[in-house]
C-alpha cells in the first residue's frame, strides 16, 4: 500500500472549492485586522468586533465540520461529528463570554474594583 502522491503546492491549489475557502479565510484575516486598527480607541466598537464578529468564523467553521460528519462516513464521520461537537462547545462558551461580558455591570461603569477570593486570601 503507498500513499498518495503529495503533488507540489499546484496540486494543493488545484481544487477550486479550497482555494476559494483560502481566499475567503485571507479576506476576513485582512478585513478583521483593518477594522481593529479602524476602531482603536472606541471601546464600544472594539467590544461589538471582538465579541460578536470575531464569532462568525467560529460559525462557519461550526457548520462545516458538522456538515463534513453528515456527509461522511465511518471513521472519517467520526472524526468531523468530534471536532463539530467541540466547536459548538467552543461557539457555545464564547457566545456566553460576549453575552456575559455585554450585560454585565463592569462594562457599564467600569472594572471592577473587589479583589478576587484568591487574591484577598493572599495565598
Amino acid at each position: 500500500m503507498s500513499l498518495p502522491s503529495a503533488g507540489g503546492r499546484g496540486a494543493f491549489m488545484a481544487d477550486p472549492r479550497l482555494r476559494a475557502g483560502a481566499v475567503a479565510g485571507a479576506l476576513w484575516l485582512t478585513g478583521y485586522a483593518v477594522a481593529t486598527g479602524i476602531v482603536a480607541g472606541n471601546e464600544r466598537a472594539q467590544m461589538l468586533l471582538g465579541d460578536l464578529v470575531y464569532l462568525v468564523p467560529l460559525v462557519a467553521a461550526t457548520a462545516l465540520a458538522l456538515l463534513a460528519a453528515v456527509r461522511l462516513s465511518g471513521r472519517t464521520r467520526l472524526f468531523w461529528l468530534i471536532v463539530g461537537v467541540s466547536l459548538v462547545l467552543l461557539l457555545s462558551g464564547e457566545c456566553t463570554w460576549s453575552f456575559r461580558a455585554r450585560s454585565s455591570s463592569a462594562w457599564r461603569t467600569g472594572p471592577c474594583t473587589k479583589p478576587s477570593g484568591a487574591a484577598a486570601t493572599r495565598w
